[in-house]
């Protein structure tokens, strides 16, 4: 009988420090991109046929000091009448790699037959794509609230047009966000700005391979799409 009760005691010691691993699992997020507000000029006559927002889900994995952020199915599309709405989320493939340490974001793109890891902040080749660099200072606001039980700060950086906010969460050893966005500061949980939004619905701690939070190997590494032969 010391002998159950002891196993029993140790059982419930143990789990909860098992379920304290906050290094590895994935975030969810929800995004909302105003397709508006994204037109070029020689689609602006489409403006009034076609929906003003498109949501779309997305996951961060996570890793130790790895990440892969992609959407979940690959890009958002609506149709009304004849006119039909595609938008890719950062890149064609829909997937980047995250390092935490160099604070780098490598994007997975196809060129003809071949694959690269793309690490520049420019064009990336893909047409209707969304891509998120932030412009001017970033000034922390002092304001804080939590979400998703996790203690957050406001930033703010450029204006106008460019005009970013988000917050970002230090309580969990992770860096970036959803669409890649890689502030630096911490993980963050919730971000707006003109042309598109996202904000985390739920965190999952949970077993993560390494093959699924790190690059192929063999893949050239260009910061320009000129580079890619």
């Amino acid at each position: 009988m010391k002998h159950l009760s002891a196993t029993v005691i140790f059982i419930m010691f143990c789990l909860p420090l098992m379920a304290q691993d906050n290094t590895q699992g994935k975030i969810n997020y929800k995004i909302r991109v105003n397709v508006h507000a994204s037109l070029k000029p020689d689609q602006l006559q489409y403006k009034d046929v076609i929906p003003e927002f498109i949501d779309q889900e997305a996951v961060f994995l996570f890793k130790g000091r790895h990440g892969l952020v992609k959407s979940s199915e690959g890009g958002m599309e609506e149709k009304e009448g004849d006119v039909s709405v595609q938008v890719k989320m950062g890149n064609e493939n829909g997937v980047t790699y995250v390092d935490m340490d160099t604070k780098q974001n490598l994007q997975l793109v196809k060129v003809g037959d071949k694959e690269y890891l793309f690490s520049g902040k420019g064009d990336n080749g893909g047409e209707n794509n969304v891509k998120l660099d932030i412009k001017g200072k970033e000034i922390e606001t002092g304001e804080t609230r939590k979400i998703l039980g996790y203690d957050c700060k406001k930033v703010i950086a450029g204006s106008g047009k460019d005009k970013v906010v988000y917050w970002y969460t230090t309580t969990l050893p992770i860096l970036g966000g959803a669409l890649g966005f890689m502030s630096g500061k911490g993980l963050v949980l919730e971000m707006e700005s003109p042309v598109f939004s996202f904000k985390a619905t739920s965190v999952q701690f949970q077993q993560v391979a390494d093959a699924d939070v790190l690059p192929p190997k063999g893949l050239k590494t260009i910061s320009d799409m000129k580079d890619a032969k």
